[in-house]
């Protein structure tokens, strides 16, 4: 188990506060949320098999995988 990115904790200093109530980030949970990331998963991986890379892809020219699907115009 890793542990977290350093911005993902809290400070002592903060934490300790008695002023202070830390709730987690759920705005991704929402039912609309997970439709939408859902649907979107599936077309991206819609464009992958058609030999294409997705417009929202980041990191492409360091994708290593993507010749095996076909897809080695990287631009």
């Amino acid at each position: 188990m890793s542990a977290a990115p350093f911005d993902q904790k809290p400070s002592l200093n903060l934490a300790m506060r008695s002023d202070v109530i830390a709730t987690p980030h759920t705005a991704g949970l929402t039912p609309d949320a997970i439709e939408h990331q859902a649907l979107d998963t599936v077309r991206q991986v819609a464009e992958l098999l058609s030999g294409r890379i997705p417009k929202e892809a980041v990191n492409v020219a360091k994708a290593t995988r993507l010749a095996r699907l076909g897809i080695n115009d990287l631009t």
